[in-house]
């Protein structure tokens, strides 16, 4: 259902992402716990299953080269969203619906894609 992830310079669910946050303190997280990242000018907040919202110092594009491809889906040029985390979405509304009932945008593109993956 969830290709895996093949490239060498990605991060996976093995391995945990750094972030840089305010006043160079780094913080370690594990991928599978990230349920989206969300665009910031040139920041980026990393929403995590806790609840808990991290300020990382890094534009969205950066963790979507870093995280893995076939766990993340840029959704929307705001949003890169976890898809092990996707519980439904709308084509009429053009909405991706995570776990806690959050609700994001999505381009058609990327939800295509999604259905194609995810959907039997």
């Amino acid at each position: 259902m969830i290709k895996e992830c093949k490239q060498g310079n990605q991060v996976c669910y093995f391995k945990k992402l750094d972030l840089l946050l305010a006043k160079g303190q780094y913080r370690l997280v594990e991928p599978k716990d990230i349920l989206y990242l969300q665009a910031d000018r040139s920041y980026c907040k990393v929403h995590l299953l806790n609840g808990e919202v991290l300020v990382a110092s890094k534009p969205l594009n950066r963790f979507e080269k870093k995280l893995c491809a076939g766990k993340f889906l840029r959704s929307h040029r705001s949003y890169l969203i976890n898809k092990v985390h996707v519980s439904g979405f709308s084509r009429n509304d053009k909405m991706i619906r995570l776990a806690e009932g959050i609700e994001l945008p999505c381009s058609e593109r990327a939800l295509k894609e999604l259905i194609k993956e995810l959907v039997l």
